[in-house]
């Protein structure tokens, strides 16, 4: 285990020390900074790698609500 923890706390310390700044708003130009979310590759990629888990979020959250609404229903109808 402890070998796991060596070479995880070697992985980030690389890649903290390797980090450059940001380079997508070196423009002074006010509309650069509005487009770059829309047009930049680094968004762009972001955006397709997160979006399967956001389809799945709500997804899971949507057949739990559904869920529980047809459980309240199933209840009542029992009960009564």
């Amino acid at each position: 285990m402890n070998n796991k923890i060596g070479i995880f706390s070697s992985a980030v310390l690389a890649t903290v020390a390797t980090a450059s700044t940001a380079l997508a708003h070196t423009s002074s130009e006010i509309g650069v900074g509005f487009i770059h979310p829309i047009s930049g590759i680094d968004h762009l990629l972001a955006l397709l790698a997160n979006a399967p888990v956001g389809v799945l979020a709500g997804a899971f959250i949507a057949l739990t609500v559904l869920g529980l609404g047809a459980r309240r229903l199933i209840r009542s109808k029992n009960q009564g």
